[in-house]
């Protein structure tokens, strides 16, 4: 991996320096100055490493691996927003999630995903974006990836407040190569696509 890592920093592609981070990361795991090191090349590269999703950050927690995203969570809190006096509801913040989706499956940096979660609050929208994310996923078959989870959130107590938020019932099946974990919801419609 080193040498790959010396092909990429040739080539000036800042995933070189990235890798060869996370290489001295696995070799010193407590040395705060490599991560420091590693997080600023994050920040400092995020256009070329993660293009459109670096504007997403609260939206995304990503893990990387030796200069790849092994692991990708997307996760949006849009939901239905009535007007607590008049009883009017007005149109309803719309999911970014299936277009972060799509950059996400572009990006050279997820060659090696294995593993992407994505999750919504319930919602009268959830089910129908959660269903244009999987359409992303079909769409792009990413060979790397060996878990899908597709859920729709709920909160755990009646305090809306609250940041509680739990995965409702779901459905697990492996589908080819496809561990898939999804809201029971939407299992016949996902579980059809693949």
């Amino acid at each position: 991996m080193a040498v790959f890592a010396d092909l990429l920093c040739g080539q000036g592609d800042p995933r070189g320096e990235l890798v060869q981070l996370q290489l001295a990361r696995e070799q010193k795991p407590h040395d705060a100055r490599l991560a420091r090191a590693e997080a600023a090349h994050l920040a400092r590269h995020d256009r070329a490493l993660l293009g459109g999703l670096r504007t997403a950050t609260t939206l995304c927690e990503l893990t990387w691996r030796r200069g790849f995203i092994v692991e990708a969570k997307l996760r949006s809190f849009a939901q239905d927003l009535a007007e607590p006096r008049t009883g009017l509801q007005p149109e309803p913040r719309r999911s970014r999630l299936p277009r972060l989706v799509r950059e996400l499956l572009t990006l050279e940096s997820t060659r090696r995903l294995s593993m992407l979660t994505v999750q919504l609050p319930y919602s009268t929208f959830a089910r129908a974006q959660l269903s244009a994310c999987v359409d992303e996923v079909v769409s792009a078959q990413p060979d790397s990836l060996r878990v899908l989870s597709v859920h729709v959130l709920e909160q755990r107590y009646d305090d809306w407040y609250s940041n509680d938020w739990s995965v409702a019932a779901t459905v697990d099946e492996q589908v080819g190569e496809v561990f898939v974990s999804v809201d029971a919801g939407l299992a016949g419609v996902v579980l059809r696509r693949f």
